[in-house]
């Protein structure tokens, strides 16, 4: 193969072995297979950041709910302190209903 090179002084003419020009195109088919390797490392690492960064969305979303679901617990917790600390009502009706119905209950067993 003879290839030709244009000069300042004129044409110089380059003569290349055929082993050589063997070696240039497996080269030259290397880089091309390269170059398409490359793009499709860049198609992976674009779909692995856009991953990365739905992961990143779905663990600040789980750590509010974290959040929030320890807020809405520290809440009842205190709102059960409350309540147990609260004073419990009187019971004195249900005393004098009771009362009533033992009498009556009495008065009715003692007439038969």
């Amino acid at each position: 193969m003879i290839v030709f090179l244009n000069s300042s002084i004129g044409f110089t003419q380059i003569q290349i072995s055929p082993d050589q020009a063997k070696e240039a195109i497996r080269n030259a088919q290397r880089v091309e297979s390269l170059k398409v390797d490359l793009r499709s490392s860049e198609v992976i690492i674009l779909s692995q950041i856009e991953l990365v960064s739905n992961l990143k969305n779905e663990v600040s979303d789980k750590e509010m709910i974290v959040a929030l679901t320890n807020k809405n617990y520290a809440i009842l917790q205190t709102q059960y302190e409350a309540e147990k600390a609260r004073k419990p009502r009187s019971n004195w009706f249900v005393w004098v209903l009771a009362t009533i119905a033992a009498f009556g209950s009495g008065f009715v067993v003692g007439s038969i």
